[in-house]
């Protein structure tokens, strides 16, 4: 898994639902497979293909992630991948003012 805040393609995220099924098994998988189906959908409503992936047990940060998120575009979508949370913006400014975000304020262990 790549742990960093460069966008992941919507495409790429098969890769995220294969590393959270390899680390928590298939009840893990499944409810990785509704985030990453939501996450899609919601960027394909807004005809995005760029996503931002937080994995637990690499990226730190104080606070709650869907509030931040919704100071930077109340329309953002925060997604539980259990593991691991799927950020979709519906705009490329949003997406990169999020990324912006992360460079400040996450830590990456």
């Amino acid at each position: 898994m790549r742990d960093g805040v460069d966008p992941w393609r919507t495409g790429d995220l098969v890769y995220l639902e294969r590393e959270i099924n390899y680390w928590t098994g298939p009840r893990g998988y499944l409810a990785c497979a509704a985030g990453v189906q939501e996450a899609r959908a919601y960027a394909d409503k807004h005809g995005m293909d760029r996503v931002v992936v937080l994995p637990a047990w690499a990226a730190h940060y104080n606070g709650i992630l869907r509030d931040h998120v919704a100071q930077i575009d109340p329309a953002g979508l925060v997604t539980d991948c259990d593991g691991a949370e799927i950020v979709t913006m519906p705009t490329e400014e949003s997406l990169r003012r999020f990324v912006e975000w992360c460079k400040q304020h996450v830590r990456w262990e």
